[in-house]
């Protein structure tokens, strides 16, 4: 359907202009001199009872345009179809193929992806038949985005690739190149080789390039920077987001800049690059500070906890995130959340900082319970069982353990494989404190060390598993022990290996 400003909608008065469908017409007006195109959407209304054929379906379509420009989807799609019947019984083929690609669009849009793809299918059936080929490649790229929102992923890269083959008949690189990046999209989705990702990365920057649209081009370097991130070239992508910081020079948007100098910060950052992370961090902040950009600015504040965090600076950025917390909680998502937290915490285990793994757990909480996060709530609540019980408080440990234990013989369905592992040793650990090994061993009998989890979580693991073995048979825990002081050695755990040998020898790390 055509796009662009309309009038639709209820009067100012609230009323439906539908409402004056059955008013009588002026004496002598002729509803076939009207300018359809023209026409407002009441005077549509009041025609549209006076028309037949073609003319009743040109009405509906024209119609169904000017609700669908206001987003009035269910009101849209209803004249849209009608429309496709009205020109199939006119026997008009071109106008039959426009009411489908509108109904589709409508359908689409309302999420109902079957119907949708029903419609697509009739209407690039009929212009395989009378064309043109142009609306054919066009349908064959809509249908594709439909497949793609609906799962369908082997049948969206077939279509997209038919609409590429047509397109790349005429000299339009701007829409190549956006085929290209689908296609690179559906690729990775289904799991085809980095080779064949990359390469149509590669042609979507060179049309884009072709077509001198600096946006575009910057778009593809951010994309094909994001490619050899999760191939681990953390220098590969540091040049495209070098290249990208010269686009935005050439655009000269403060937001442009902004955004350039932060994913190029989080380049060097990965790439162990600290002090020039740490002035990129420094220029973004400010492009984006005269863009009054703040979410981002946020972006940039983050980036800074965990260039510091990589740097090994982990209690500056635990006493910087506590300045940013009321930031995050009211612009920040809970996947920012999550990803600070979640690298944070393993730190200030290896650190042995007790202090810093508190103050983490309660604003895990604290953010999780404003934001009915369960599964943060419940992990951090554990973790935060687990501080205490390091700290030797065990009374504090046994109120948030025995808390978050299961209840009427049913695991809460937002725990996760990790988080339960971790709750089942904490309990066996206070079995342990209370003398009764038997019962610890019960309380980890169900975990495996087979299952996906953190290998920080895993030696812990071990090193429960070993102490219950020793208290229940002297020497029996030296494998679980060892296993878990290698874990944490290839770590770089210096803190818990020293301690878990010192439980291996018998010896008080504390007091060496």
């Amino acid at each position: 359907m055509a796009s662009g400003a309309g009038t639709g909608g209820p009067g100012d008065d609230g009323s439906d202009p539908r409402d004056g469908m059955n008013d009588p017409l002026p004496e002598g007006f002729d509803p076939s001199s009207v300018n359809l195109e023209d026409a407002s959407e009441d005077l549509l209304w009041k025609v549209l009872p006076h028309t037949e054929g073609s003319r009743r379906a040109e009405t509906l379509y024209v119609l169904g345009s000017r609700l669908a420009r206001n987003e009035r989807w269910e009101q849209a799609v209803v004249c849209a179809e009608e429309s496709v019947s009205e020109w199939e019984n006119a026997g008009n083929s071109s106008g039959l193929v426009h009411g489908l690609l509108a109904a589709a669009t409508c359908r689409s849009q309302l999420e109902d992806h079957g119907a949708a793809i029903g419609h697509y299918l009739r209407g690039i059936e009929l212009l395989e038949t009378y064309g043109p080929e142009s609306e054919l490649a066009e349908a064959l790229g809509r249908l594709g985005g439909v497949y793609i929102d609906a799962e369908q992923l082997s049948d969206a890269l077939d279509c997209l690739r038919r609409s590429l083959g047509l397109i790349e008949q005429w000299d339009l690189p701007a829409e190549t190149g956006a085929l290209h990046q689908r296609i690179a999209h559906v690729l990775h989705r289904l799991d085809h080789s980095s080779q064949e990702v990359l390469d149509e990365l590669l042609a979507a920057r060179s049309d884009f390039a072709l077509a001198k649209d600096l946006g575009q081009v910057m778009d593809a370097n951010d994309q094909l920077a994001r490619h050899f991130d999760a191939q681990g070239d953390f220098e590969t992508a540091a040049i495209y987001l070098e290249e990208n910081l010269h686009l935005a020079k050439s655009i000269g948007r403060s937001e442009a800049l902004g955004v350039a100098h932060y994913r190029y910060a989080g380049a060097l950052r990965l790439s162990d690059r600290y002090d020039e992370a740490f002035a990129h961090i420094e220029s973004a902040r400010g492009h984006l500070r005269d863009a009054g950009d703040h979410e981002r600015m946020l972006w940039c504040d983050l980036e800074q906890v965990w260039c510091l965090q990589r740097a090994g600076r982990t209690r500056e950025a635990i006493e910087l995130l506590e300045t940013l917390w009321v930031a995050v909680r009211i612009v920040g998502s809970s996947h920012e959340v999550h990803a600070v937290i979640n690298d944070l915490y393993p730190d200030a285990i290896a650190r042995g900082d007790v202090d810093i793994r508190e103050r983490l757990c309660r604003q895990a909480r604290a953010w999780g319970e404003e934001h009915d996060d369960e599964a943060l709530v419940d992990r951090y609540t554990i973790e935060l069982g687990l501080v205490h019980l390091d700290a030797g408080r065990h009374d504090d440990a046994e109120s948030l353990l025995e808390h978050s234990s299961e209840k009427d013989g049913h695991q809460p369905a937002f725990r996760t494989v990790e988080t339960d592992a971790l709750l089942q040793s904490g309990l066996a650990e206070l079995s342990l404190h209370r003398g009764d090994a038997a019962s610890a061993a019960m309380a980890l009998a169900g975990v495996s060390t087979d299952s996906p989890i953190s290998a920080h979580v895993l030696a812990r693991i071990h090193r429960t598993r070993g102490l219950i073995n020793e208290a229940l048979v002297k020497g029996s825990g030296v494998a679980d022990l060892a296993m878990a002081a290698q874990i944490w050695t290839n770590l770089g755990w210096r803190h818990e290996v020293a301690a878990t040998l010192a439980q291996l020898t018998g010896k008080d790390s504390a007091a060496e």
